[in-house]
């Protein structure tokens, strides 16, 4: 700053201003730089063409390894110390998360009939609600569709492939019927998702006699009722992660398997629970 404002103010006065001795500010000027210094002003240089020539994106691992490779010798801690002090920011992509929940379509929608729906196994009124999540795997995406029977909370019907089209809830539909009680009156309840919006799938849901249901746009009452089918299969992250979307090279397939459990939930509030598991079954 001293040495920017020297033309314009006396050294003397910029040095009292600033509580600089003068005498060790002009001893500092007549110093020749150590070769740290010179070096790291080499170094920086050399990393700004670098960045440069990555179109800003390169952060110092890659930045690192690109000097390297044009032989300079550095560790990546000096190169990140060095971009800090220049500005430089590798530009990290967004993680990428499905929307399994589209809602912008012009099909028609049901309304939300949950709320008054008096579930009573012994007049057989029974209700299903459905949801769509995503688990990511080795191989990518896997889509999981899943029916629960709002009062037993146990799954009667699901369906895992690599894509969210209409084939998806269709498949975990019709495991669905297969348990359906006999002459059970069932309300069929979900979000306003173009899946289960199709013509299609609403078809089959009159052919078989359920009674639609759809949360209205930003509210969905038994949310939670029906979000915690999906929260334990996203966290038994080991045995999800492995899920292979292709087929495996011995026969067989993956099986959804959900059992009771007392669990402690948030504030120490016991509670039943159900926890999940998938196997693999030889065909």
């Amino acid at each position: 700053m001293i040495r920017a404002l020297a033309t314009v103010y006396p050294v003397s006065v910029l040095c009292k201003t600033l509580g600089v001795s003068r005498a060790g500010y002009l001893a500092a000027q007549r110093r020749t730089p150590g070769g740290g210094h010179q070096g790291n002003q080499l170094l920086r240089a050399q990393i700004r063409q670098v960045y440069g020539a990555s179109r800003g994106t390169y952060g110092s691992p890659r930045v690192t390894h690109e000097l390297k490779e044009q032989g300079v010798s550095c560790s990546r801690k000096r190169v990140a110390r060095l971009m800090r002090a220049e500005g430089l920011r590798g530009a990290a992509p967004k993680r990428y998360r499905p929307c399994t929940t589209d809602s912008q379509h012009d099909r028609p929608v049901a309304p939300n009939r949950l709320r008054e729906w008096p579930v009573d196994r012994r007049s057989n009124r029974v209700a299903w609600v459905g949801d769509i999540t995503y688990i990511e795997t080795r191989e990518g995406w896997l889509y999981l569709a899943a029916l629960m029977d709002m009062e037993v909370r146990k799954i009667v019907g699901w369906s895992a492939q690599a894509h969210m089209r209409e084939e998806l809830v269709g498949a975990a539909l019709e495991k669905a019927l297969r348990q359906r009680p006999p002459a059970a009156v069932i309300l069929h309840h979900t979000d306003r998702g173009s899946q289960y919006a199709a013509t299609g799938y609403q078809g089959r849901l009159k052919a078989f006699g359920l009674t639609p249901s759809m949360s209205a746009a930003g509210y969905c009452y038994g949310e939670t009722t029906r979000r915690w089918n999906h929260s334990g299969r996203r966290s038994s992250g080991n045995a999800l992660a492995t899920i292979p979307l292709r087929p495996a090279k011995k026969p067989g397939s993956w099986s959804l398997s959900t059992s009771r459990c007392f669990t402690t939930g948030n504030a120490g509030i016991a509670r039943w629970g159900t926890s999940a598991r998938w196997t693999m079954k030889p065909n």
